[in-house]
């Protein structure tokens, strides 16, 4: 008779039940601490939040663009400005919430744009233009056929411009005088993290709302990254879009809040033909409801 094959266990790794709830246990004060740690701040953004809120307005320029691009699935070709997806997830965008939490965090919308397909697409697909999503590279993607790339055009009454530092210089001198409780760096040492530490200039606030890892806080701790903060403070200042360079391509973004253009000059709206099935095809004050 042939020789039956024996069945070989490898234990790759062992761990008890007591493992599990210190896991658990740490997981839970992680947790706490990051809740902790945004609450804490949060609180004194709220003191001076007329004072944010005017360091921003006071530092917005006008802008004008064309022939700029954005990409959607192939299945909402229908309507290609409706800033709507950008709440439905709990993510949502890196300067928008979305559903995290509504009574702690309402939600507001946001619809981005890019200055070309290449950044368009790296940025939908968060990749970079050499690395590729599902063995296919932006380009690739774009050729599939699963997508449909909308050139856009407008014009901006006031625009929040982080491709220059220097447009949030006072809105850092603001916030640099929030210190962090020695409190809080000792309970960051007993659970074996780092502290948040603040920032310590300009460029490096400018950096924290163009980290690649951004979706980490929402995802992991249903906390707010710190680009949607800032989004969350421009939406409030009725701002209407955040100019931004990608992380992916470093070539210009912007962020549109449309629920901004009630009382404004400003409008959004697909550049060139457009097919007969499109009813909405520009962002105003008229309009700006049918895309939230």
């Amino acid at each position: 008779m042939p020789q039956q094959k024996q069945n070989l266990l490898y234990v790759l790794d062992a761990f008890s039940h007591r493992d599990i709830k210190r896991w658990k246990e740490q997981s839970q004060a992680i947790s706490a601490y990051c809740w902790d740690h945004y609450s804490y701040f949060a609180h004194h953004r709220s003191l001076m939040g007329n004072e944010l809120k005017t360091s921003l307005i006071n530092n917005c320029i006008e802008y004008e663009f064309s022939n700029w691009h954005r990409a959607v699935d192939y299945k909402f070709s229908n309507e290609p400005l409706s800033a709507r997806g950008s709440i439905l997830n709990e993510v949502g965008g890196r300067f928008n919430i979305g559903d995290i939490d509504q009574i702690k965090f309402p939600k507001f919308a946001g619809l981005y744009f890019a200055v070309d397909v290449m950044t368009a697409l790296s940025e939908k697909f968060g990749i970079n233009s050499e690395n590729a999503a599902d063995g296919l590279t932006p380009n690739q993607l774009n050729l599939a056929g699963n997508l449909t790339i909308v050139k856009v055009k407008g014009k901006l009454t006031n625009v929040l411009n982080l491709c220059d530092p220097e447009t949030i210089s006072d809105f850092f001198k603001l916030i640099k005088n929030i210190h962090i409780p020695l409190s809080f760096i000792a309970r960051a040492k007993k659970l074996g993290i780092s502290a948040m530490m603040p920032v310590h200039n300009t460029q490096e606030l400018l950096n924290t709302f163009l980290r690649d890892d951004w979706r980490v806080m929402p995802m992991q701790f249903d906390i707010p990254a710190n680009p949607q903060i800032l989004g969350q403070l421009v939406f409030a200042a009725g701002i209407e879009a955040i100019l931004y360079p990608s992380v992916k391509t470093k070539k210009e973004c912007l962020v549109v809040y449309p629920e901004n253009f009630r009382l404004s000059d400003a409008y959004v709206e697909v550049d060139g033909d457009v097919p007969s099935r499109l009813i909405h095809s520009r962002i105003d004050s008229a309009s700006y409801a049918n895309f939230l």
